[in-house]
């Protein structure tokens, strides 16, 4: 027996996590490998950018440096 269900009908669980900063929520969580891959939705950011540490980020491939 085979069942096909949409794509848009996603089996969802809850699990509870630590809690976030105020105006951070977690949209969307799943497994990717053996770690997760996850959306956050924040209310509002700010913060100094070194626009050099960014660019040598950008060519080196790296993580860019925020905070």
């Amino acid at each position: 027996m085979r069942l096909v269900l949409p794509r848009w009908f996603r089996l969802t669980r809850r699990l509870n996590v630590a809690p976030l900063r105020l105006g951070m929520s977690i949209v969307e969580a799943r497994r990717q490998d053996r770690g997760v891959e996850f959306r956050l939705a924040v209310a509002s950011v700010s913060c100094n950018i070194d626009a050099a540490l960014v660019r040598e980020a950008i060519l080196r491939r790296l993580p860019i440096p925020l905070g």
